[in-house]
Protein backbone atom coordinates (compact mmCIF):
# COMPACT_ATOMS: atom_id res chain seq x y z
CA UNK A 1 0.00 0.00 0.00
CA UNK A 2 1.03 3.39 -0.80
CA UNK A 3 0.78 6.22 1.47
CA UNK A 4 0.52 9.93 0.70
CA UNK A 5 1.08 12.86 3.21
CA UNK A 6 -1.70 15.69 2.68
CA UNK A 7 -2.84 18.52 4.56
CA UNK A 8 -4.93 21.47 4.24
CA UNK A 9 -1.94 24.02 3.58
CA UNK A 10 1.45 23.68 5.22
CA UNK A 11 3.11 21.57 6.89
CA UNK A 12 2.14 18.41 5.63
CA UNK A 13 0.84 15.83 8.31
CA UNK A 14 4.27 14.19 8.59
CA UNK A 15 5.91 17.47 9.11
CA UNK A 16 3.25 18.50 11.78
CA UNK A 17 3.06 15.08 13.50
CA UNK A 18 6.25 13.01 13.07
CA UNK A 19 5.30 10.72 16.03
CA UNK A 20 1.76 10.14 14.36
CA UNK A 21 3.16 9.79 10.69
CA UNK A 22 5.62 6.85 11.80
CA UNK A 23 2.85 4.75 13.64
CA UNK A 24 0.39 4.94 11.06
CA UNK A 25 3.42 4.33 8.50
CA UNK A 26 4.40 1.42 10.18
CA UNK A 27 0.78 0.05 9.95
CA UNK A 28 -0.08 0.68 6.69
CA UNK A 29 3.74 -0.13 4.37
CA UNK A 30 2.66 -3.91 6.01
CA UNK A 31 -0.55 -4.22 3.71
CA UNK A 32 0.09 -6.01 0.41
CA UNK A 33 -2.68 -4.83 -1.78
CA UNK A 34 -1.86 -2.06 -4.21
CA UNK A 35 -3.93 0.81 -3.39
CA UNK A 36 -3.01 4.30 -1.74
CA UNK A 37 -3.77 5.71 2.01
CA UNK A 38 -4.38 9.62 2.10
CA UNK A 39 -3.09 11.05 5.54
CA UNK A 40 -4.60 14.29 6.25
CA UNK A 41 -6.32 16.58 8.76
CA UNK A 42 -9.93 17.51 8.58
CA UNK A 43 -10.50 21.01 8.37
CA UNK A 44 -7.72 21.93 10.33
CA UNK A 45 -9.42 20.06 13.54
CA UNK A 46 -8.20 17.21 15.76
CA UNK A 47 -9.51 14.46 13.28
CA UNK A 48 -6.64 12.53 11.44
CA UNK A 49 -8.03 11.01 8.09
CA UNK A 50 -7.19 7.77 6.35
CA UNK A 51 -8.53 7.95 2.71
CA UNK A 52 -7.90 4.85 1.29
CA UNK A 53 -8.47 4.75 -2.87
CA UNK A 54 -8.13 2.28 -5.56
CA UNK A 55 -5.72 2.29 -8.85
CA UNK A 56 -8.77 4.43 -10.52
CA UNK A 57 -8.04 6.68 -7.87
CA UNK A 58 -12.18 5.77 -6.59
CA UNK A 59 -12.58 6.39 -3.01
CA UNK A 60 -13.04 2.43 -1.12
CA UNK A 61 -13.02 3.67 2.61
CA UNK A 62 -12.15 6.01 5.24
CA UNK A 63 -10.86 5.85 9.09
CA UNK A 64 -11.10 8.65 10.97
CA UNK A 65 -9.55 8.75 14.30
CA UNK A 66 -8.66 11.37 17.03
CA UNK A 67 -4.83 12.38 17.38
CA UNK A 68 -5.25 11.06 21.15
CA UNK A 69 -6.51 7.73 19.36
CA UNK A 70 -3.70 7.36 17.52
CA UNK A 71 -1.44 8.12 20.13
CA UNK A 72 -3.09 5.43 22.33
CA UNK A 73 -3.71 2.90 18.80
CA UNK A 74 -0.60 0.34 17.95
CA UNK A 75 0.41 -0.25 14.68
CA UNK A 76 -1.44 -3.34 15.26
CA UNK A 77 -4.61 -2.19 15.61
CA UNK A 78 -4.35 0.51 13.15
CA UNK A 79 -3.33 -2.35 10.63
CA UNK A 80 -6.36 -4.22 12.11
CA UNK A 81 -8.71 -1.05 11.04
CA UNK A 82 -7.02 -1.27 7.55
CA UNK A 83 -7.03 -4.85 7.07
CA UNK A 84 -10.88 -4.64 7.29
CA UNK A 85 -11.22 -2.17 4.53
CA UNK A 86 -8.73 -3.12 2.12
CA UNK A 87 -9.48 -6.75 1.53
CA UNK A 88 -11.85 -5.44 -0.42
CA UNK A 89 -9.65 -3.60 -2.60
CA UNK A 90 -11.36 -1.60 -4.96
CA UNK A 91 -14.74 0.35 -5.10
CA UNK A 92 -16.69 -1.94 -7.07
CA UNK A 93 -15.89 -4.67 -4.61
CA UNK A 94 -17.47 -2.14 -1.72
CA UNK A 95 -20.80 -1.57 -4.14
CA UNK A 96 -20.78 -5.04 -4.31
CA UNK A 97 -21.04 -6.10 -0.62
CA UNK A 98 -23.43 -2.65 0.13
CA UNK A 99 -25.91 -4.02 -2.50
CA UNK A 100 -26.10 -7.36 -0.89
CA UNK A 101 -26.35 -6.16 2.89
CA UNK A 102 -29.29 -3.73 1.56
CA UNK A 103 -31.33 -6.46 -0.19
CA UNK A 104 -30.65 -8.67 3.73
CA UNK A 105 -31.79 -6.48 5.31
CA UNK A 106 -34.55 -5.40 3.41
CA UNK A 107 -36.01 -9.01 2.60
CA UNK A 108 -34.69 -10.79 6.00
CA UNK A 109 -33.16 -13.36 4.00
CA UNK A 110 -29.57 -13.41 2.28
CA UNK A 111 -30.08 -12.52 -1.95
CA UNK A 112 -30.25 -14.94 -4.76
CA UNK A 113 -26.66 -14.75 -6.31
CA UNK A 114 -27.96 -15.16 -9.70
CA UNK A 115 -30.31 -12.62 -8.73
CA UNK A 116 -27.62 -10.35 -7.75
CA UNK A 117 -25.67 -10.78 -11.00
CA UNK A 118 -28.50 -9.80 -12.73
CA UNK A 119 -28.86 -6.76 -10.83
CA UNK A 120 -25.15 -5.72 -10.84
CA UNK A 121 -24.37 -6.73 -13.90
CA UNK A 122 -23.35 -3.06 -14.55
CA UNK A 123 -19.98 -3.63 -12.14
CA UNK A 124 -18.86 -6.71 -14.35
CA UNK A 125 -19.17 -10.35 -13.89
CA UNK A 126 -21.10 -11.05 -10.42
CA UNK A 127 -19.21 -14.17 -9.54
CA UNK A 128 -15.77 -12.84 -10.13
CA UNK A 129 -16.20 -9.79 -8.30
CA UNK A 130 -16.77 -12.38 -5.52
CA UNK A 131 -14.18 -14.68 -6.33
CA UNK A 132 -11.56 -11.61 -6.09
CA UNK A 133 -12.65 -10.59 -2.21
CA UNK A 134 -11.07 -13.44 0.41
CA UNK A 135 -13.51 -15.43 1.39
CA UNK A 136 -13.82 -14.08 4.98
CA UNK A 137 -15.63 -11.38 3.71
CA UNK A 138 -18.83 -13.19 1.33
CA UNK A 139 -19.15 -16.45 -0.41
CA UNK A 140 -21.17 -16.20 -3.56
CA UNK A 141 -21.01 -19.51 -4.83
CA UNK A 142 -20.14 -20.93 -8.33
CA UNK A 143 -21.71 -19.16 -11.36
CA UNK A 144 -23.14 -22.32 -12.74
CA UNK A 145 -24.80 -23.36 -9.20
CA UNK A 146 -28.55 -22.96 -8.97
CA UNK A 147 -30.08 -21.75 -5.93
CA UNK A 148 -26.56 -20.52 -4.23
CA UNK A 149 -26.62 -17.67 -1.92
CA UNK A 150 -24.47 -14.16 -1.34
CA UNK A 151 -23.77 -14.03 1.96
CA UNK A 152 -21.80 -11.64 3.90
CA UNK A 153 -19.53 -12.64 7.00
CA UNK A 154 -19.97 -9.96 9.92
CA UNK A 155 -16.27 -9.31 8.78
CA UNK A 156 -17.55 -8.49 5.13
CA UNK A 157 -21.01 -6.53 7.31
CA UNK A 158 -18.45 -4.29 8.91
CA UNK A 159 -17.24 -3.18 5.71
CA UNK A 160 -20.44 -1.69 4.27
CA UNK A 161 -21.65 2.07 5.58
CA UNK A 162 -24.87 2.06 7.39
CA UNK A 163 -24.53 -1.39 9.24
CA UNK A 164 -23.50 -0.08 12.48
CA UNK A 165 -26.69 -1.35 14.30
CA UNK A 166 -26.90 -4.36 13.00
CA UNK A 167 -22.65 -5.00 14.52
CA UNK A 168 -23.86 -3.48 17.66
CA UNK A 169 -27.04 -6.04 18.06
CA UNK A 170 -24.07 -8.95 16.80
CA UNK A 171 -22.44 -7.65 19.77
CA UNK A 172 -24.85 -7.42 22.45
CA UNK A 173 -25.86 -11.15 21.20
CA UNK A 174 -22.38 -12.27 21.66
CA UNK A 175 -22.27 -10.95 25.06
CA UNK A 176 -25.14 -13.23 26.12
CA UNK A 177 -23.17 -16.41 24.19
CA UNK A 178 -20.41 -16.07 26.25
CA UNK A 179 -22.32 -15.71 29.46
CA UNK A 180 -24.21 -18.79 28.42
CA UNK A 181 -20.82 -20.82 28.24
CA UNK A 182 -19.53 -19.60 30.77
CA UNK A 183 -22.66 -20.53 32.96
CA UNK A 184 -23.25 -23.81 31.62
CA UNK A 185 -20.46 -25.38 29.01
CA UNK A 186 -21.25 -28.97 29.13
CA UNK A 187 -24.87 -27.61 27.42
CA UNK A 188 -23.80 -24.42 25.54
CA UNK A 189 -26.63 -23.49 24.07
CA UNK A 190 -28.96 -20.60 23.99
CA UNK A 191 -32.84 -21.06 22.43
CA UNK A 192 -34.10 -18.22 20.14
CA UNK A 193 -37.09 -17.77 22.58
CA UNK A 194 -34.51 -17.36 25.28
CA UNK A 195 -32.60 -14.47 23.50
CA UNK A 196 -36.36 -13.09 22.98
CA UNK A 197 -37.30 -13.12 26.60
CA UNK A 198 -33.64 -12.48 28.50
CA UNK A 199 -32.55 -9.24 26.09
CA UNK A 200 -34.48 -6.49 24.71
CA UNK A 201 -34.40 -8.21 21.29
CA UNK A 202 -37.46 -8.88 19.06
CA UNK A 203 -37.80 -12.34 17.65
CA UNK A 204 -37.16 -10.44 14.04
CA UNK A 205 -33.79 -9.14 15.29
CA UNK A 206 -32.65 -12.99 16.34
CA UNK A 207 -33.67 -14.37 13.40
CA UNK A 208 -31.24 -11.60 11.53
CA UNK A 209 -28.67 -12.31 13.85
CA UNK A 210 -29.16 -16.18 13.31
CA UNK A 211 -28.39 -15.23 9.11
CA UNK A 212 -25.00 -13.19 10.14
CA UNK A 213 -23.61 -15.48 12.20
CA UNK A 214 -23.91 -19.00 9.66
CA UNK A 215 -20.24 -18.12 8.67
CA UNK A 216 -18.96 -17.42 12.37
CA UNK A 217 -16.89 -20.76 13.75
CA UNK A 218 -17.80 -20.40 17.12
CA UNK A 219 -21.23 -20.59 16.57
CA UNK A 220 -23.61 -22.54 14.92
CA UNK A 221 -27.32 -22.59 14.74
CA UNK A 222 -29.93 -25.16 14.03
CA UNK A 223 -31.09 -23.79 10.98
CA UNK A 224 -33.24 -26.71 9.80
CA UNK A 225 -35.75 -25.46 12.07
CA UNK A 226 -35.69 -21.21 11.59
CA UNK A 227 -39.37 -20.86 10.51
CA UNK A 228 -40.90 -22.56 13.91
CA UNK A 229 -38.84 -19.65 15.66
CA UNK A 230 -37.81 -22.43 17.69
CA UNK A 231 -33.94 -22.91 16.99
CA UNK A 232 -31.21 -23.00 19.14
CA UNK A 233 -27.22 -21.76 18.95
CA UNK A 234 -24.94 -24.06 19.78
CA UNK A 235 -21.74 -22.33 21.55
CA UNK A 236 -17.98 -23.74 20.85
CA UNK A 237 -15.27 -23.48 23.87
CA UNK A 238 -13.46 -20.35 21.47
CA UNK A 239 -16.22 -18.06 22.28
CA UNK A 240 -14.45 -17.55 25.49
CA UNK A 241 -12.02 -15.51 23.58
CA UNK A 242 -14.53 -12.93 23.04
CA UNK A 243 -15.64 -12.11 26.67
CA UNK A 244 -13.76 -8.65 26.45
CA UNK A 245 -14.52 -7.40 23.02
CA UNK A 246 -15.94 -4.28 23.17
CA UNK A 247 -15.94 -3.13 19.32
CA UNK A 248 -16.10 -4.77 16.00
CA UNK A 249 -12.25 -4.23 16.17
CA UNK A 250 -11.87 -5.88 19.20
CA UNK A 251 -14.03 -9.13 17.35
CA UNK A 252 -11.82 -8.93 14.14
CA UNK A 253 -9.03 -9.25 15.84
CA UNK A 254 -9.76 -11.87 18.17
CA UNK A 255 -11.51 -13.89 14.96
CA UNK A 256 -7.82 -13.23 12.76
CA UNK A 257 -6.48 -14.71 15.67
CA UNK A 258 -8.82 -17.82 15.50
CA UNK A 259 -7.51 -18.19 12.61
CA UNK A 260 -4.18 -18.47 12.33
CA UNK A 261 -3.84 -22.25 13.60
CA UNK A 262 0.01 -22.94 12.41
CA UNK A 263 0.91 -19.80 15.29
CA UNK A 264 2.32 -21.61 17.98
CA UNK A 265 3.72 -24.76 16.16
CA UNK A 266 6.95 -24.99 16.16
CA UNK A 267 8.89 -27.98 13.73
CA UNK A 268 9.94 -30.98 15.99
CA UNK A 269 13.07 -31.14 14.09
CA UNK A 270 15.78 -28.96 13.47
CA UNK A 271 14.60 -27.84 9.97
CA UNK A 272 16.62 -28.12 7.12
CA UNK A 273 15.89 -27.46 3.34
CA UNK A 274 16.27 -29.99 0.92
CA UNK A 275 17.58 -29.50 -3.20
CA UNK A 276 13.93 -29.64 -3.90
CA UNK A 277 13.18 -26.85 -1.66
CA UNK A 278 11.36 -29.16 0.86
CA UNK A 279 11.59 -28.20 4.35
CA UNK A 280 12.67 -31.76 5.96
CA UNK A 281 15.00 -33.51 8.37
CA UNK A 282 16.04 -36.98 9.25
CA UNK A 283 13.01 -39.27 9.68
CA UNK A 284 14.89 -40.66 13.08
CA UNK A 285 14.75 -37.49 14.44
CA UNK A 286 11.29 -36.89 13.67
CA UNK A 287 9.08 -37.25 17.09
CA UNK A 288 5.08 -35.89 17.30
CA UNK A 289 4.45 -31.87 18.12
CA UNK A 290 0.91 -33.40 19.88
CA UNK A 291 0.62 -34.77 23.05
CA UNK A 292 -2.35 -37.28 22.01
CA UNK A 293 -2.71 -39.11 19.08
CA UNK A 294 -6.69 -39.10 19.30
CA UNK A 295 -9.35 -37.00 21.06
CA UNK A 296 -12.32 -38.99 21.39
CA UNK A 297 -15.88 -36.62 21.63
CA UNK A 298 -18.40 -38.64 22.85
CA UNK A 299 -21.85 -38.24 24.76
CA UNK A 300 -21.57 -39.69 28.42
CA UNK A 301 -24.90 -41.53 27.39
CA UNK A 302 -22.88 -43.29 25.14
CA UNK A 303 -19.65 -44.04 27.71
CA UNK A 304 -19.04 -47.61 27.14
CA UNK A 305 -18.62 -47.20 23.66
CA UNK A 306 -16.33 -44.13 24.36
CA UNK A 307 -14.18 -47.03 27.05
CA UNK A 308 -14.18 -49.21 24.21
CA UNK A 309 -12.97 -46.87 21.72
CA UNK A 310 -9.93 -45.54 24.63
CA UNK A 311 -8.96 -49.25 25.39
CA UNK A 312 -8.34 -49.87 21.48
CA UNK A 313 -6.56 -47.35 20.76
CA UNK A 314 -4.47 -48.17 23.48
CA UNK A 315 -3.84 -51.94 22.27
CA UNK A 316 -2.21 -50.53 18.95
CA UNK A 317 0.12 -47.86 20.61
CA UNK A 318 -2.01 -45.02 20.70
CA UNK A 319 -2.21 -42.03 23.10
CA UNK A 320 -6.17 -41.16 23.21
CA UNK A 321 -7.59 -38.69 24.95
CA UNK A 322 -10.61 -39.61 27.02
CA UNK A 323 -12.40 -37.01 29.41
CA UNK A 324 -12.86 -39.00 32.75
CA UNK A 325 -9.49 -41.01 32.03
CA UNK A 326 -7.34 -38.42 31.77
CA UNK A 327 -8.77 -35.37 33.74
CA UNK A 328 -7.45 -36.00 37.37
CA UNK A 329 -8.87 -34.70 40.20
CA UNK A 330 -8.74 -30.69 40.94
CA UNK A 331 -8.12 -29.87 37.96
CA UNK A 332 -10.39 -27.98 35.89
CA UNK A 333 -12.34 -29.72 33.36
CA UNK A 334 -13.07 -27.18 30.51
CA UNK A 335 -9.40 -26.02 30.46
CA UNK A 336 -8.27 -29.77 30.17
CA UNK A 337 -10.40 -30.34 27.21
CA UNK A 338 -9.61 -27.39 25.54
CA UNK A 339 -5.74 -27.96 25.66
CA UNK A 340 -6.57 -31.66 24.89
CA UNK A 341 -8.47 -31.06 21.59
CA UNK A 342 -5.38 -28.49 20.90
CA UNK A 343 -2.59 -30.91 21.59
CA UNK A 344 -4.31 -33.86 20.21
CA UNK A 345 -3.26 -35.25 15.97
CA UNK A 346 -6.42 -35.52 15.32
CA UNK A 347 -10.44 -35.83 16.83
CA UNK A 348 -12.54 -38.82 16.45
CA UNK A 349 -16.27 -38.06 17.21
CA UNK A 350 -18.59 -40.82 18.20
CA UNK A 351 -21.80 -40.16 16.41
CA UNK A 352 -24.82 -41.49 18.09
CA UNK A 353 -28.27 -40.13 18.55
CA UNK A 354 -27.32 -39.01 22.05
CA UNK A 355 -24.12 -37.16 20.72
CA UNK A 356 -26.04 -35.31 18.22
CA UNK A 357 -28.60 -33.54 20.93
CA UNK A 358 -25.30 -32.83 22.69
CA UNK A 359 -24.25 -29.40 23.02
CA UNK A 360 -20.95 -30.19 24.17
CA UNK A 361 -20.18 -32.50 21.29
CA UNK A 362 -20.96 -30.02 18.76
CA UNK A 363 -19.18 -27.39 20.97
CA UNK A 364 -15.70 -30.30 20.79
CA UNK A 365 -16.57 -30.69 17.11
CA UNK A 366 -16.19 -27.05 16.24
CA UNK A 367 -13.13 -26.29 18.11
CA UNK A 368 -11.65 -29.23 16.43
CA UNK A 369 -12.76 -27.30 12.78
CA UNK A 370 -11.30 -24.29 13.95
CA UNK A 371 -8.11 -25.51 14.42
CA UNK A 372 -8.00 -27.72 11.32
CA UNK A 373 -8.09 -31.12 13.11
CA UNK A 374 -8.42 -34.51 11.17
CA UNK A 375 -12.09 -35.22 11.86
CA UNK A 376 -13.36 -38.24 11.63
CA UNK A 377 -16.91 -38.94 12.44
CA UNK A 378 -17.56 -42.72 13.89
CA UNK A 379 -21.02 -43.62 13.61
CA UNK A 380 -23.00 -46.02 15.76
CA UNK A 381 -26.66 -46.17 15.26
CA UNK A 382 -27.10 -43.85 13.31
CA UNK A 383 -26.08 -42.67 9.09
CA UNK A 384 -24.23 -40.36 7.75
CA UNK A 385 -27.67 -38.54 6.78
CA UNK A 386 -28.42 -37.69 10.69
CA UNK A 387 -25.02 -35.55 10.74
CA UNK A 388 -25.55 -31.59 10.32
CA UNK A 389 -24.26 -30.41 7.17
CA UNK A 390 -22.00 -27.93 8.30
CA UNK A 391 -20.05 -30.86 10.54
CA UNK A 392 -20.03 -33.49 7.63
CA UNK A 393 -16.56 -35.03 7.00
CA UNK A 394 -15.46 -36.18 3.47
CA UNK A 395 -14.85 -39.68 5.31
CA UNK A 396 -16.92 -41.78 8.04
CA UNK A 397 -16.80 -45.05 9.36
CA UNK A 398 -19.51 -47.35 11.37
CA UNK A 399 -18.11 -47.87 14.70
CA UNK A 400 -17.53 -52.04 13.56
CA UNK A 401 -14.72 -50.52 11.24
CA UNK A 402 -13.40 -49.44 14.72
CA UNK A 403 -9.81 -51.82 14.13
CA UNK A 404 -9.86 -50.67 10.36
CA UNK A 405 -10.19 -47.09 12.03
CA UNK A 406 -7.42 -47.08 14.05
CA UNK A 407 -4.98 -48.47 11.76
CA UNK A 408 -5.66 -45.58 9.88
CA UNK A 409 -4.54 -43.80 12.75
CA UNK A 410 -1.34 -45.31 13.52
CA UNK A 411 -0.58 -44.79 9.62
CA UNK A 412 -1.05 -40.92 9.30
CA UNK A 413 0.75 -40.92 13.20
CA UNK A 414 3.78 -42.77 11.46
CA UNK A 415 3.83 -40.87 8.05
CA UNK A 416 6.85 -39.44 7.54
Amino acid sequence: MKIVSQWEGTPTFDQAYPDLWEKIKRAILQDPFGVTCYVSNEDYSNQVVLNIVDTDDERIGTIRYTRKQVRKSSPLDISTDLSTIVGVHTAKHRQLLRHVFSRFLVHDQWPNSREMSVMLKRLGNYYNLAADIEPEYIRAGEERVAGATSRLTVRGIALVEGSKDELLLFLRVLKVFVQRYSENPREPTVAMLDLNKSDTLSVRQVDRISLMIQEERHLWTGAASLHEKKFTFTVAPSILEFEKVETIRDYLRVQASLGRSDESVALPFEAVETPSGDIGGPPETMVSQFEYDLFISYSSRDQEKANKINEEAKKVGLKPFLAPKNIKGGEIGIEKIKDAIRNSAEVVVLVSKNSLASGWVFAEWGAAWILNKHITPLLYRCDADDIPDLLKQPQHMDLDELDGYLEQVLERKNEP
